[in-house]
């Protein structure tokens, strides 16, 4: 992936929310990374750090406050709501959202949901046309052109997601944000699911932000994972060295979380949990963010906040005292 060009490049992007009479949440501040042409990147981390935050920001259904979204160069950040159309945006970039249920219009049928894009960016030269694609991306995520006629409601959640799918995949995009894709299906489904997304990005060259909390999951279909720990990334790098070696103590607290189907490994694993709650992202203060809960925090670590710096090769890491 290291000689595909850059597609997706964000730099110090911010986002904020005012929740109530001098208040602001942070829910994503000052994160910069990379992805490049047909690379996927896991972002990892606690429920509230922003993951979706940064999803929602990227294709531009949350606008900015501050920073960059660079796509093959050319600033998105500010597009106003005109701006996106006259780009063709949505088609090039879309979502798979976490709700296979409450993300399908319940009054329309999948064919409407599937084919509303097309229709939309005058896709196709008539409605017969627009729907034979409709019957062909139905086929390809799994599903039966008669399906078309149905509504949401009649379908297992599986199937709503294949939906999902199916509508995001409508446009053509180079660039899919797939939003804890497989959090609400169950196990074996899930893995129907993701080995879909797999082929998929093959036969079209896709380029996927995968959001998830499923740390397996996100190893299993990742080329880099990226961790979040309230509104900033605390650590990056290709999957094997951040799993194999992580460096962020949050990073090792999460993946020590996990529990391995292995007896003899867990009685003798070091198991480190991390202590405390998360922190509020509304108005947080100077210093790391995780520095309340970790065991090696210093008081520069309060007084500071750390830099995301390189750890060797790809691997990056915001820490003053990075584990060894």
């Amino acid at each position: 992936m290291a000689d595909q060009p850059i597609l997706l490049d964000v730099q110090n992007l911010r986002k904020t929310f005012r929740v109530g009479r001098g208040k602001t949440l942070y829910a994503v501040d000052d994160v910069s990374f990379a992805i490049r042409r047909g690379e996927t990147l896991g972002l990892v981390g606690e429920s509230g750090c922003g993951k979706t935050t940064v999803g929602r920001t990227l294709v531009r259904l949350y606008t900015p406050d501050a920073g960059k979204i660079l796509l093959d160069g050319e600033d998105i950040a500010g597009y106003t709501a005109r701006q996106i159309r006259k780009a063709h945006l949505p088609r090039r970039m879309q979502m798979i959202f976490q709700d296979p249920y409450a993300s399908l219009n319940p009054y329309f049928t999948v064919g409407e949901i599937i084919g509303e894009g097309l229709e939309l960016h005058h896709i196709g030269k008539n409605r017969e046309e627009r729907m034979e694609r409709v019957y062909a991306l139905l086929d390809q995520v799994g599903l039966h052109r008669e399906h078309a006629n149905r509504f949401p409601h009649e379908f297992s959640g599986g199937q709503r997601q294949r939906v999902g799918i199916a509508r995001a995949l409508a446009m053509d995009p180079e660039f899919i944000v797939c939003d804890e894709a497989t959090s609400a299906l169950d196990v074996s489904v899930q893995a129907q699911v993701m080995n879909m997304l797999i082929d998929l990005k093959k036969e079209r060259n896709l380029t996927y932000l995968v959001v998830a909390h499923d740390l397996s999951l996100v190893r299993f279909i990742s080329d880099r994972v990226a961790v979040m720990y309230l509104g900033k990334i605390v650590e990056i790098g290709d999957v094997r060295s951040v799993y194999d070696t992580p460096r962020h103590p949050y990073t090792i607290g999460l993946l020590d979380a996990v529990p391995v189907a292995d007896p003899d490994y867990e009685a003798t694993h070091d198991v480190r949990l991390m202590q405390g709650d998360i922190g509020s992202p509304i108005n947080p203060g100077p210093g790391c963010r995780f520095a309340s809960r970790c065991p090696y925090a210093t008081e520069q670590c309060r007084r500071e906040t750390p830099p995301l710096a390189s750890a060797g090769g790809d691997h990056s890491v915001a820490c003053f005292h990075p584990v060894v």
